[in-house]
């Protein structure tokens, strides 16, 4: 009974090793590279794929034949990131990142097009925003720039801007293209006439979930601001591994 009780355990150990490696290759692996990368032979590799496929935490792609991780994986995910509190992972980093700085962390996330405040932190004795949880954030130019442009609408050949010309249109989709490139948004006058920059947070199926922007008056000088620009995408890419994000770039 030990016995098959050890071997059990190991198997599940094995088919567990088998899910990190897919985890890392979005574009499938076939059976030969599995069994490679995990160091097991290809009877064992292949008898465990099956068990697997058969749960749905693994598919296989009809054509090229190569195993990627099943949508079982995602629902999976999907529960435990809505047990996880956002505020709480940013928190943790922050107080190690953003020690000396002065100016209000703010977290957002988006509600039908419309963005609200999820937390937001005063550090040191710099300017503080007046904005409390739950709150609506109407008059922030950064925070809207950020959402739109990771969610790749400008690539979707849709109209962003309601009820605006084509060239108005097509001049955001250059904007927000090049923040989708650099990694953020910034600007010299945003809430409160402060200047402000910000950074998407992402989830374990790569889509922009929160926002994280910085708000002080010190960001006008460009060598602060490009300091706290590098310490915020660290930050955000932090907080983006805790809710699942792989960086596959």
């Amino acid at each position: 009974m030990a016995n098959r009780f050890e071997d059990k355990v190991a198997s599940v150990s094995k088919a567990l090793t088998i899910l990190e490696e897919l985890s890392k290759e979005p574009g499938g692996m076939g059976l030969i590279d599995i069994s490679n990368k995990v160091g097991m032979n290809k009877t064992t590799v292949y008898r465990l794929l099956t068990s697997l496929l058969e749960k749905e935490f693994v598919e296989q792609d009809e054509t090229t034949g190569k195993y990627s991780l099943g949508l079982k994986i995602l629902s999976i995910a999907s529960a435990l990131y809505e047990k996880m509190d956002i505020r709480a992972f940013v928190r943790k980093h922050s107080s190690e990142l953003f020690e000396e700085f002065q100016g209000t962390i703010l977290i957002s996330k988006e509600l039908n097009r419309e963005y609200m405040a999820v937390d937001r932190i005063c550090s040191g004795n710099g300017d503080g925003l007046e904005l409390h949880e739950g709150e609506m954030i109407t008059n922030s130019k950064v925070i809207p720039q950020t959402f739109m442009a990771h969610a790749s609408l400008w690539q979707q050949g849709r109209s962003i801007m309601s009820g605006a010309s084509f060239r108005e249109d097509a001049v955001l989709r250059q904007e927000l293209k090049q923040i989708a490139l650099q990694g953020y948004a910034e600007n010299s006058s945003d809430m409160a006439n402060l200047p402000a920059v910000a950074a998407p947070v992402f989830n374990f199926s790569k889509n922009v979930v929160y926002v994280i922007s910085l708000h002080s008056g010190l960001l006008a000088d460009k060598k602060i601001m490009s300091k706290w620009i590098l310490t915020l995408l660290d930050l955000a890419g932090r907080v983006s591994s805790d809710l699942g994000f792989v960086n596959y770039i």
